[in-house]
């Protein structure tokens, strides 16, 4: 039983970090909402742009 409590520990604090590193991971890679950055796209100032700067919009996307 003892065994059983460390692995499940184990396994959760695996995947807790996974969640961590990932969120960080896509902060850091500037997927999220970014307003300031989509005015700079659509002022011509930055020549690369990322689709979730515009944000999630549930009633304009698709099931896929």
């Amino acid at each position: 039983m003892i065994l059983k409590r460390k692995i499940l520990f184990v396994v959760l604090v695996c995947f807790a970090a996974f969640v961590l590193s990932n969120a960080e991971t896509q902060e850091s890679l500037g997927n999220f909402k970014n307003p300031i950055a989509v005015q700079e796209v659509l002022a011509g100032k930055r020549t690369t742009a990322n689709a979730a700067w515009w944000g999630f919009d549930k009633n304009d996307s698709t099931k896929a």
